[in-house]
């Protein structure tokens, strides 16, 4: 019992310092890059996908503790892509070439595209309302609308 609490607290140690890394990169990413396009969560994919395969395809005498740290712990924290990039190539290997060509388009398609915008969609809705619920209303700015409510209502209108 006691080694397997240690052993989770070890993977989920290993966890936060990808997670941590991975913000490490991005950070920098954007930075050097100077551009709103995600750049590091891309190298942080490519990097993660090609780390996963060294760490999961490496011959015979890695401990499979050590795998799993690297593996689900830091690479986990760093990257959820390598998952499904290395699940793609282990299912090429295995022989079933349609489904390891369908499986990342499929996790692409549905999962990172259609739910994950979906997702964040509804989470960004869910946000601003959370704030119009909580927030108290914004006075007018200077120069906008009057005092009188009557006037306000009916300006409101006609935008």
């Amino acid at each position: 019992m006691q080694v397997a609490l240690i052993r989770l607290l070890i993977l989920a140690g290993a966890g936060s310092l990808g997670a941590v890394t991975r913000h490490g990169i991005h950070t920098v990413a954007r930075q050097v890059a100077r551009t709103h396009v995600p750049m590091g969560t891309l190298a942080i994919n490519v990097v993660g996908a090609f780390a996963i395969g060294i760490v999961l395809g490496w011959p015979g005498g890695a401990h499979s503790t050590l795998r799993t740290v690297l593996a689900s712990g830091f690479l986990g924290g760093f990257t959820t892509f390598s998952s499904l990039a290395y699940g793609s190539v282990a299912l090429l290997r295995a022989g079933r070439t349609l489904d390891g060509l369908l499986y990342p388009l499929g996790s692409l398609a549905l999962g990172s595209l259609a739910l994950g915008v979906l997702a964040v969609g509804l989470g960004d809705l869910t946000g601003a309302w959370v704030r119009r619920q909580t927030s108290p209303p914004a006075p007018p700015r200077a120069g906008e609308g009057s005092t009188d409510l009557t006037h306000n209502v009916e300006e409101s209108a006609v935008r």
